[in-house]
């Protein structure tokens, strides 16, 4: 029995030393398990990519970061299946395709979660454009500002860019403008800019005419006083009552109006401001007293009046009414005044010398000395009046159908305008002294002393008297 279990107990110990051996013979023997890999990568593309990448999530749980364009290898997980995303993406970043993956983790194998992902700008641009019309545009040009930002140049018929601008909505103004322009539509105006892009505003600026005529018109049944724009805008009545107002001349600095009116009798010097308000009456006699002219630094009005001896003479005053002094006193007609812009000499029409219907055109000192005539006799030639720039005197000629001529204002020079056979009279220069505005028949038009540039400003129609205009000073 003992036999037997010794002979069974060696047979085992051989069988396990052959084991033994066949396993590596006499190694310990232990149990292991093989790595696992994830590798993650990111590929981005387009602008303004967050340089601060991004990070990796796995099953919820945040792990490492990663750049915007990287590979990550990512070990130590369990075996089977996972769930990978990616957190802090920037706003303007977004993944194409699929948010998260999932992904089946192998041992002893690398598994790949590839995320690809697309930015947008963050910035735009904004491409500003005006478009200017009109009379009197300031060429140094406007400003303009996006939001609270310093402003930059544009000229009045140009672009500007403005860029680097972040994606979103903005408020653009255009400034700088002179007083007579304005923009047509909304200033300031909203702009929308999308990164990567262009947003496109245009400011349409019309610029009103500077230049402003006086000039009278019998529309509402009587002659009235107006003024309006040389463009035809903004036309103003000035005066309102049931009897003849007429001859405005405006003072040196344009703040007010010398006229003519009727309405207390008889024919009486008033003033009013350049709106029509506060009309004062400045003459009060019995005779009548007619087209007045400022003296160039406006303390004074010269005028001519048939006061005294029904013919008429040439008068001056203080701006005010008083101090009034006779100029001249001749058998014939001495009228028609207007004063050089050094207020050394006054020019005037006369009948001196000749038949009270002839009228040649003569000057003489503000105190009524030294007079000096500058056409000949035999004419009809009145309503001179002296250029801004002192060296020309434009006037009409004629008995029917006045024609405008100018000459250098020691009478040399002469040249014709306008002849023909419409009637073009009572002249009155513009600022720069390249231009005149006029009655032409029942109608008040504007032209180059060219003789170009021909244009109606006014006119209410044939049944409707419109004439004697005067072109306010700047």
């Amino acid at each position: 029995m003992t036999s037997n279990l010794g002979s069974c107990a060696n047979a085992w110990l051989v069988l396990l030393s052959v084991l033994i051996a066949a396993c590596g013979g006499g190694a310990d023997i232990t149990t292991t398990t093989p790595d696992t890999f994830l590798r993650v990568t990111t590929n981005t593309a387009g602008n303004d990519l967050d340089a601060d990448g991004y990070l990796i999530v796995v099953d919820g749980s945040s792990r490492t970061a990663i750049g915007a364009n990287d590979q990550v290898l990512l070990t130590g997980l369990d075996r089977g299946p996972h769930n990978v995303a990616l957190d802090q993406i920037s706003d303007n970043c977004e993944i194409t395709g699929q948010a998260s993956l999932d992904v089946t983790v192998v041992e002893g194998d690398t598994t790949t979660a590839a995320f690809t992902l697309h930015c947008s700008a963050t910035t735009g641009a904004i491409s500003v454009t005006t478009v200017t019309v009109g009379f009197d545009i300031d060429t140094t040009g406007f400003m303009v500002i996006l939001d609270s930002m310093p402003p930059r140049p544009v000229g009045v018929n140009g672009t500007t860019a403005i860029t680097d601008v972040p994606a979103g909505s903005h408020m653009l103004t255009l400034t700088d403008l002179d007083s007579n322009c304005t923009v047509q539509g909304a200033n300031p105006t909203a702009v929308l800019v999308e990164g990567g892009s262009t947003s496109k505003i245009t400011f349409n600026v019309n610029c009103a005419s500077l230049d402003i005529i006086a000039f009278v018109s019998s529309r509402t049944g009587n002659l009235e006083i107006y003024s309006i724009r040389l463009d035809g805008t903004d036309r103003r009545q000035l005066t309102s009552n049931l009897f003849t107002d007429q001859s405005p001349a405006w003072s040196p600095d344009g703040s007010k109006i010398a006229f003519v009116s009727l309405r207390d009798g008889n024919f009486e010097i008033y003033v009013m401001n350049e709106d029509g308000t506060n009309q004062t009456r400045l003459t009060n006699d019995p005779g009548g007293d007619f087209l007045p002219r400022w003296s160039p630094d406006g303390t004074k009005i010269v005028f001519m009046s048939d006061r005294g001896n029904m013919v008429f003479d040439l008068f001056v005053m203080d701006a005010d009414g008083s101090n009034v002094t006779q100029l001249t006193n001749e058998p014939g007609f001495d009228g028609q005044p207007d004063w050089l812009g050094n207020g050394s000499r006054i020019v005037f029409s006369s009948s001196r010398n000749q038949s009270f219907s002839q009228q040649a055109l003569w000057t003489m000192s503000p105190d009524g000395s030294n007079v000096t005539q500058l056409t000949p006799d035999g004419r009809v030639d009145q309503l001179p009046r002296y250029s801004p720039d002192l060296t020309k005197v434009v006037f009409s000629t004629g008995t029917m159908n006045n024609d405008l001529f100018f000459m250098n204002s020691d009478g040399s020079g002469l040249t014709a305008l306008r002849t023909g056979t419409t009637t073009d009279v009572e002249a009155s220069w513009a600022p720069d002294s390249r231009r005149i505005v006029f009655r032409h028949e029942r109608s008040v038009a504007y032209m180059n002393i060219d003789g170009t540039g021909f244009t109606v400003l006014v006119d209410d129609g044939i049944q409707f008297f419109v004439g004697s205009p005067d072109w306010r000073p700047r």
